[in-house]
């Protein structure tokens, strides 16, 4: 998709906003779970850099209702994202809860423990 070129080009040479806008347009020509994910994902990085958390928040919101299948790598950057968002909102609890969460799934992926990430959820709300 033309846009993410755009946005790759504008990114690299530090015009933020425009990158912004460049990831955000190929919304439009997402046809799959991988594009709306990967268009998410630049959206997240690029808001992170501009101090944009609530854009953060939006398109993490985004990318976890279109995950189809839990890839572990993509949802520990999205928790992450989360994290840092709910930590500049000053939702200290809402962060300490990403992070654990965080901590504990890529410490379980890691010993490759196979996991249900629902089931993990719940054990973690349990504790709280």
């Amino acid at each position: 998709m033309g846009y993410n070129d755009f946005g790759d080009f504008y990114y690299a040479h530090g015009q933020l906003g425009e990158a912004f806008k460049s990831y955000v347009r190929t919304r439009d020509y997402c046809t799959t779970s991988k594009h709306i994910i990967h268009m998410c994902m630049s959206a997240i990085l690029v808001s992170i850099e501009m101090g944009q958390f609530p854009h953060v928040t939006s398109y993490v919101s985004k990318a976890e209702q279109a995950l189809d299948v839990h890839d572990a790598v993509i949802v520990a950057k999205l928790r992450c994202a989360a994290g840092l968002a709910n930590l500049e909102a000053k939702k200290y609890k809402l962060a300490a809860r990403k992070v654990l969460l965080l901590s504990c799934f890529l410490t379980l992926f890691l010993l490759g423990v196979s996991l249900d990430l629902d089931h993990l959820a719940g054990s973690m709300k349990s504790l709280t």
